[in-house]
């Protein structure tokens, strides 16, 4: 490990302080942006209300985004270094497929989650697409403990999947036949 001199800088820590500069800054300008910006509450949405299911996609996106950081933190714990990802700790490898089994699903996940909230039902895709996100945060749960652990978050989040998909198929079907 690489120590710290305030008069020299390693390479390793100039670039974390490039790094972190170069993502807190934008970051910040975003978010300062976004607050000066006007109200967008009283922009009209569609005849769909589709709040729920957008509070859904970010409920998704936070759960992904604590696999993600689950990872990390085995990262650490394991002391697998980056870009190894299997074969380690087995306990490493359970966190990273967790990760990357919700990244997969969320591929398919998304689209029909609003294309049934678009063409169907917002209420139905908004119910379901809860259901996908407490399996998923379930599946992960389980998986970090044991792979046996995984099926019931798995089961609950493939019944929620496959509604969406289907109601999905019915909406693209009721937009040709119209």
């Amino acid at each position: 490990m690489a120590s710290f001199s305030p008069g020299k800088r390693s390479s390793s820590s100039k670039f974390a302080v490039i790094a972190g500069v170069g993502i807190s800054l934008p970051t910040v300008a975003a978010i300062a942006t976004a607050l000066a910006s006007p109200d967008l509450s009283s922009v009209a949405f569609p005849a769909v209300p589709l709040k729920g299911p957008l509070l859904v996609t970010f409920l998704a996106v936070i759960t992904y985004f604590a696999s993600v950081m689950a990872v990390t933190a085995a990262r650490g714990k394991y002391k697998v270094k980056a870009p190894a990802t299997t074969g380690v700790s087995e306990d490493f490898d359970r966190a990273y497929r967790a990760q990357m089994n919700m990244l997969e699903q969320m591929a398919v996940f998304l689209p029909t989650l609003w294309l049934s909230a678009v063409l169907v039902s917002s209420v139905a895709a908004t119910v379901a697409g809860m259901g996908w996100v407490l399996g998923r945060a379930m599946y992960a749960r389980g998986y970090l403990k044991s792979a046996a652990a995984r099926g019931p978050g798995f089961g609950i989040s493939f019944l929620n999947q496959l509604f969406l998909l289907v109601l999905s198929g019915i909406g693209i079907a009721r937009a040709f036949m119209a």
